[in-house]
């Protein structure tokens, strides 16, 4: 068998303080459970759910758990990374939540062993034809800090974590091609930069990824990254070979790679705030506004409050530069706008004010 063994540390660490109250059970017939951890059973929740049956610690930083795929490369089956009907694996990522309510979150660095060369790049294989592989659950293992899956293509995978680290023994088949890939910029929701670096000599591959994005398919306000990720992984085994890959171009032997899957966030500018606000009518409770229009604005937000500085209602999303509006209350009211686009929401408009009379 050709084995690898990877240690992968993060590099940033968050520690807390735990406590575990025990009492006397006061039953009779009851029996204490002398190794509790053992009959934990981490596929709980993954039939339609949103967890990970991963390795894990509490409050460790590593979650290394199997990514499942349903043929599309830039979509996780589940929330969690994990699907119980999804019997595919494309890789096994350093980082997972559970409970997220979104399709995609963290699934950062998944490490993929394959029985074979890289031929084509994997960044091309948008359907997870080639660079995945197929299991079944009769050859999985998932307990409390560790799993354990025999891929179809013949690759035992272990894999098992401290608080700050994970390590994984990878056994190939016999007179098979020994590769494993690093997809360092294919987080969940992707990436806007990643970098990897091969030392030889060393035997280690270091990088990060920036990503977050969280939810941010669905709400364009959290389309952005928020982290920056960093890995060390340090093999067992020396490299006979390397090679990278950026989108669809393969540089055998190349040692470093840089890119992410989105473009940078720095690329995204936030509109102005609009100006020149006027009140153009008051008509009884029906009220127009206009305003200059602000380059890259996508959406303008009204907001009308009865204290100045205050917006008590946000009247609409409007597209256009004017708007009219109708059941404003009696009394003496301060409007102002302000411009919003994918990068977020600018500052306000000046302020103007108007009285609805009876």
């Amino acid at each position: 068998m050709n084995t690898q063994k990877l240690l992968v540390p993060s590099i940033r660490a968050l520690v807390l303080s735990g406590m575990i109250a025990a009492t006397t059970a006061t039953h009779a017939s009851a029996q204490a459970v002398t190794d509790p951890a053992a009959t934990v059973n981490t596929l709980i929740g993954t039939l339609g759910g949103e967890t990970f049956p991963g390795a894990d610690t509490p409050w460790g930083m590593v979650q290394w758990s199997p990514e499942n795929t349903a043929g599309n490369q830039t979509r996780t089956v589940r929330p969690g990374g994990y699907g119980f009907n999804n019997t595919r694996i494309r890789g096994f990522a350093l980082t997972h939540l559970s409970g997220t309510g979104c399709a995609g979150a963290s699934g950062d660095v998944p490490f993929m062993p394959i029985t074979g060369n890289v031929t084509s790049s994997p960044s091309a294989d948008t359907t997870d034809a080639i660079y995945a592989s197929n299991f079944s659950h009769s050859n999985e293992t998932a307990t409390a800090g560790f799993y354990q899956v025999r891929l179809a293509s013949g690759v035992n995978v272990e894999l098992t974590a401290t608080t700050r680290t994970g390590t994984g023994r990878f056994t190939y088949p016999a007179g098979t091609p020994a590769t494993m890939l690093i997809r360092t910029s294919n987080s969940e929701i992707g990436s806007s930069a990643a970098q990897t670096s091969i030392n030889v000599a060393a035997r280690t591959i270091t990088g990060s990824v920036t990503s977050g994005n969280f939810c941010g398919y669905i709400n364009t306000e959290t389309r952005k990254s928020y982290y920056q990720l960093f890995f060390v992984a340090v093999f067992d085994q020396p490299f006979t070979s390397t090679g990278t890959w950026v989108d669809s171009t393969v540089a055998q032997g190349s040692v470093t790679s840089s890119g992410g899957t989105t473009p940078p966030q720095a690329s995204c500018t936030m509109p102005a705030a609009p100006a020149n606000l006027h009140v153009d009518s008051v008509q009884g409770s029906t009220v127009s506004f206009s305003w200059s229009a602000v380059g890259g604005a996508t959406q303008y937000l009204v907001l009308v409050g009865s204290t100045s500085g205050n917006s008590d209602e946000l009247f609409t999303n409007t597209s256009q530069t004017s708007y009219t509006t109708g059941g404003i209350k009696v009394g003496h009211h301060y409007a102002r706008v302000q411009a919003k686009n994918a990068c977020g929401t600018s500052g306000s408009s000046n302020q103007v004010d108007f009285s609805v009379t009876g």
